[in-house]
């Protein structure tokens, strides 16, 4: 089986950063996939099932959005404390149709022909939706799909064990087709893979694409001239505009209903000239490493560039931290405002690719550091150890200012460090895939920072999914005089008196103690019955490392299989 390493690098998300489809063992690189077996008859999909993962219904575009809009508005705004009614955020729509640049299918084989298959989650593993197009996607990946079926049929090497196919493409940039594959991959794969490439190339006019191929610790590009990188290479127009300032009550949803109807115009971006000299784009170059994190919808990832450029405009005397910087999204964008900018990545690849960035966009006041963010909220520490890591780099923190930070996160928010370390700065950019863990951070930080500026970022269309950002301003002092809202329910739970000053830390322990107590029960159940083996005495303590050991494992057990139930079907997250 092959493994999704879509979920590798910072993002098991956002996957939260990719929906990928379930593993069924009729799919495509079973042992009932080599095309024995009759052709099954096409079953007519539902309705409902059509509308969760392949149509677009672009008239009910706005309902959705404007729905996405109040749940992130009652998230953001019930975390915050705030008593009166949130002011409407600024809203980005996307387009309604072909906005996708990265998609994944499953593969079946049914009497010799291929055919690229998706699951919902009522979907049963032995009859999945079959499909043969994806509005989804856009018009490269959709002209791309046919004439890959075409060159997979016609090639044994090429559809033998084939599991599934994955299409990565770009706004004004290349293409490539993955194919994954259940058993090994060699010289014979190569050679068919030289020769439906150039076709591929001559048939889409575009010489841009390639075809890669990929088996346990095995990859293979074509053509063969190409590096051994499966890369794509995207260009991003961000347009330039100035600070959108504080939140103000009498912002109406007049700004947002604007924005969706020009989300309907032809044009992606309307080209500057004379007339519109108020439209300046900022052209930036990234590369885009197949199996890592990027945004999946490059129309609405621009718009939020220019959102965070405006949301730090001003800031040119002093330096940017970003965490969970990827491929240096951001950073590369926003360098142009600040001193200097430095970037922290947990990721091998990522943090090389933003290197590689950087240097791609001619920065020379952006540094890119592999750390976690711990390891940063200590490098940061008055009279803290030294990291090689930063000084390989030349990276010595005593010449920045850091006065801003910006943080992405995966689907499970912040770190308590990393919360901790927004703390002490005097501007947070905090940019979310999911308003629920974003809620449960805005709740700590809200002590500290106040809301200034708020946006939703319609990323993933008919799904309900979206994207937040916020910016978040230090206050002259800490504030506690507003409702205690639950972190986990977002219920308001008003408090009287001395509870005011106590109601966070009384919540925490509350439920510290509550999962104490959970934990221990969860072990009395594991202990065996009779005669067994007990299980000794210092194990029975929900602190002890055994504990925390199979706490640990069982929730990562959960988790995945959570990814796998949730995860079903083909949105790139």
């Amino acid at each position: 089986r092959i493994v999704n390493s879509s979920f590798g690098g910072k993002n098991p998300r956002r996957s939260g950063d990719e929906f990928t489809m379930r593993s069924s063992r009729s799919g495509g690189g079973g042992r009932g996939s080599r095309g024995s077996s009759a052709a099954k008859e096409t079953r007519v999909p539902d309705a409902a099932e059509l509308a969760e993962l392949v149509s677009c219904q672009e008239d009910e575009y706005e309902s959705l959005l404007e729905a996405k809009v109040d749940k992130a508005k009652t998230f953001v705004g019930r975390a915050m404390g705030l008593e009166d009614p949130l002011p409407s955020p600024r809203v980005f729509p996307s387009k309604r149709r072909h906005f996708r640049q990265r998609v994944n299918f499953r593969v079946l084989m049914e009497g010799g022909e291929l055919r690229y298959v998706m699951f919902s989650k009522l979907s049963k593993l032995s009859d999945p939706l079959r499909v043969s197009s994806f509005p989804r996607a856009d018009e490269r990946v959709n002209k791309l799909m046919p004439l890959v079926k075409r060159e997979c049929e016609a090639h044994a090497s090429l559809r033998r064990r084939l599991v599934e196919i994955r299409f990565h493409s770009t706004l004004r940039g290349g293409i490539l087709a993955l194919l994954c594959y259940g058993g090994p991959v060699g010289a014979d794969w190569a050679a068919a893979a030289e020769t439906a490439v150039t076709k591929l190339r001559d048939d889409t006019g575009d010489p841009s694409v390639l075809l890669v191929g990929r088996s346990k610790n095995v990859q293979l590009i074509a053509p063969a001239a190409t590096n051994d990188v499966a890369q794509v290479h995207e260009v991003l127009r961000v347009e330039l505009e100035e600070n959108p300032g504080p939140l103000k009550a009498d912002d109406d949803a007049q700004d947002a209903q604007d924005a969706v109807e020009s989300s309907s115009s032809p044009e992606e971006h309307p080209p500057t000239s004379p007339e519109s000299p108020r439209k300046t784009f900022l052209e930036l170059r990234y590369r885009q490493l197949e199996g890592e994190f990027s945004q999946p919808n490059g129309g609405v990832c621009e718009q939020m560039l220019s959102w965070a450029l405006g949301a730090t405009s001003g800031s040119s005397e002093a330096d940017l931290l970003e965490l969970y910087c990827g491929n240096g999204n951001f950073g590369v964008a926003l360098a142009r405002n600040f001193r200097k900018v430095l970037a922290a990545e947990m990721s091998k690849a990522n943090t090389a690719l933003a290197r590689a960035n950087v240097a791609e966009n001619g920065l020379t006041n952006v540094k890119v550091a592999r750390l976690n963010a711990a390891e940063v909220a200590e490098a940061l520490k008055p009279g803290a150890r030294t990291f090689n890591r930063l000084n390989e780099q030349q990276v010595f923190l005593k010449d920045y200012d850091l006065k801003t930070i910006l943080v992405d996160p995966p689907r499970a928010g912040l770190e308590d460090v990393a919360v901790d370390l927004c703390a002490t700065f005097d501007a947070v950019i905090y940019v979310s895939c999911n308003p629920e863990s974003l809620a449960r951070d805005l709740h700590k930080l809200r002590v500290t920072h106040r809301l200034e500026a708020f946006a939703v970022f319609d990323q993933f269309p008919y799904t309900d999914h979206c994207e937040c950002g916020v910016k978040l301003v230090k206050r002259d002092e800490p504030k506690t005089d507003f409702p205690v809202v639950s972190s986990v329910g977002l219920v308001l739970a008003t408090t009287e008196g001395n509870d005011d000053q106590d109601g966070d830390d009384g919540d925490r322990a509350g439920r510290k103690k509550a999962r104490k107590k959970l934990r221990k029960q969860q072990l009395q159940d594991r202990k065996p019955q009779g005669g067994g083996r007990k299980r000794k005495k210092q194990d029975d303590d929900p602190t002890s490392p055994a504990v925390r050991y199979l706490g640990t494992q069982r929730a990562q057990n959960d988790a995945r299989a959570k990814r796998r139930r949730l995860f079903a079907g083909c949105a790139i997250m």
